[in-house]
């Protein structure tokens, strides 16, 4: 079961968005927003897979099917799945621990194979990212959870049970993905000792197609670019040069001194007096 587990981890782990400092903003750097290049709102989406079980150490089963989800919204999605177990002993079937348990207890491990299971999930996006391949193209992933009723037929005709799951989508393009799931199915199911829970959990892989293959960006969306914002070693106080001001300078007033014109008085003629004449 752990030689299944591990690679579905391992893409968890490298898959994980790690801490980083967001929207700082440095002096001579440029900051974008880029918009999510992938929606999932009201897009329907088919998922052909191929499936193995990894929790039954005596039993190995194979699985074939798909699903057809719809998405109500970003983060919701209902999705109805069903796969197909019983290929008439092609592939699959008793492990050899199945016959190492046999030869060191002396008995027989009832085995309880499914025929097909069908599920009706509800899965919520638990978080999105991106990360850089070969150093070149940007790839944007998401990871999800859900659960919801099932159905399975075994050795047991068919009954009700419960399904959850766990998986990623690795978005290739507008209308394409390729996505992991984790999916356990568990029934009560009849055994020669009484009834019992089984859990009968797959690891799959497929790809998901989406329809319709392209999508417009809602109306009211707006990508906001975020401001500028110095940091405190940036932001230096305003210094502002004194003013200086140059001392006024009049020009001295030049008074030009008077002229007054010198006063010249015409010399007084008087007649000369005449000799009276004696009568």
């Amino acid at each position: 079961m752990r030689r299944y587990l591990l690679p579905f981890f391992l893409l968890i782990v490298v898959l994980l968005p790690r801490q980083v400092e967001a929207q700082q903003v440095r002096q001579g750097t440029i900051t974008v927003i880029q918009p999510k290049p992938f929606l999932r709102a009201h897009r329907v989406e088919l998922t052909p897979r191929f499936g193995a079980t990894v929790n039954d150490a005596v039993l190995q089963q194979y699985a074939v099917g798909g699903g057809l989800g719809f998405g109500i919204n970003e983060q919701m999605t209902v999705q109805a799945n069903f796969d197909w177990f019983d290929f008439g002993g092609a592939i699959g079937g008793p492990t050899d621990s199945y016959e190492q348990v046999i030869q060191a207890t002396q008995t027989i491990p009832e085995l309880v194979p499914l025929s097909w299971a069908a599920s009706l999930v509800f899965d919520y996006n638990l978080l999105y990212g991106k990360f850089v391949m070969f150093n070149r193209n940007i790839v944007f992933y998401d990871f999800y959870a859900g659960g919801g009723p099932a159905l399975v037929e075994s050795t047991t005709p068919m009954h009700v049970g419960f399904a959850a799951n766990f998986g990623a989508h690795i978005y290739l393009s507008k209308w394409l993905s390729f996505n992991v799931e984790y999916l356990d199915r568990m029934s009560i199911e009849e055994f020669e000792s009484g009834s019992s829970l089984r859990h009968t959990a797959t690891v799959s892989a497929g790809v998901g197609v989406y329809l319709p293959f392209g999508f417009d960006y809602p109306e009211h969306a707006v990508v906001e670019q975020p401001q500028h914002r110095p940091t405190p070693e940036q932001t230096a106080p305003e210094q502002t040069a004194p003013e200086q001001t140059a001392p006024e300078q009049t020009a001295p007033e030049q008074t030009a001194p008077e002229q007054t014109a010198p006063e010249q008085t015409a010399p007084e003629q008087t007649a000369p007096e005449t000799e009276t004449q004696g009568e």
